[in-house]
């Protein structure tokens, strides 16, 4: 009988300045991130904004709450487009599209929003136009594991 191993996109943001103690943190709290394919890091174009995109395996049993990391969301991903958002952002641009009326089968043209961040920041949609700045993978795992420590003395 094959399992099936449940995932949580999640998105932690961050700088420039501290992108690489980010990934640190991310390799100690989730060991299996990179089990798990790799952290991907976008930028906005507009702005400072950094974002760290990465898998983590998700607990069946309630008692064992995960503790994200400061300033982490949870978010879904659209392959096709590679858009990534967040489902309140999903729900208020369904509701921008079909004149403030919400509508569970709206379908999206997820064409308009390739390469985009959909977020909401203080109730306003956001459709941040993203670059992958960088990707971690197995390949640098243990580089970063090596330090990770180093982070926390």
């Amino acid at each position: 009988m094959t399992t099936h191993v449940k995932t949580q996109l999640l998105c932690t943001q961050t700088t420039e300045k501290i992108l690489e103690k980010t990934v640190k943190k991310i390799l100690f709290r989730f060991n299996s991130v990179l089990d798990n394919k790799e952290i991907t890091v976008i930028k906005d174009k507009n702005s400072d904004d950094i974002y760290c995109i990465y898998n983590i395996y998700k607990e069946d049993d309630p008692s064992k709450r995960i503790q994200y990391l400061p300033n982490t969301i949870l978010i879904q991903r659209k392959r096709g487009t590679n858009t990534f958002y967040t489902i309140n952002a999903l729900n208020r641009l369904i509701w921008l599209l079909n004149d403030g009326k919400p509508n569970p089968k709206y379908r999206v043209n997820w064409d308009n929003y390739s390469d985009k961040f959909l977020l909401l920041k203080n109730n306003d949609l956001h459709k941040i136009n993203i670059v992958i700045q960088k990707v971690y993978s197995k390949k640098t795992k243990e580089n970063y594991l090596d330090n990770v420590k180093k982070v926390f003395i």
